[in-house]
């Protein structure tokens, strides 16, 4: 009879953890595609060409400044294509 019980003790924690390792996988896949890193569009977060209160793009965490000119337009980790450096948006957040 204990061999039994193992046998079903083993079963019932593979499962388990079959599960569990489905569970957790599962909201990775379904992350829509505007919330992965630099493909959010800018209306999605009203990004704007002009600061906002004392807020700019190049106080922000997630402004990345071009490499060759600092004042010329740059990237974002959040939202993709070209972003003013005096720009803003909801996603801001002060370095």
């Amino acid at each position: 009879m204990t061999n039994n019980n193992t046998v079903n003790r083993r079963k019932m924690l593979r499962q388990s953890v079959g599960v569990l390792a489905c569970t957790l996988t599962l909201p990775i896949l379904l992350v829509p595609r505007s919330a992965r890193a630099g493909s959010a569009s800018k209306d999605d977060f009203h990004y704007q060409d002009t600061p906002h209160e004392q807020h700019r793009c190049t106080g922000c965490s997630a402004f990345v400044a071009s490499p060759e000119k600092p004042d010329a337009a740059g990237g974002c980790r959040i939202i993709a294509g070209a972003i003013n450096p005096n720009g803003w948006c909801m996603a801001y957040s002060a370095k």
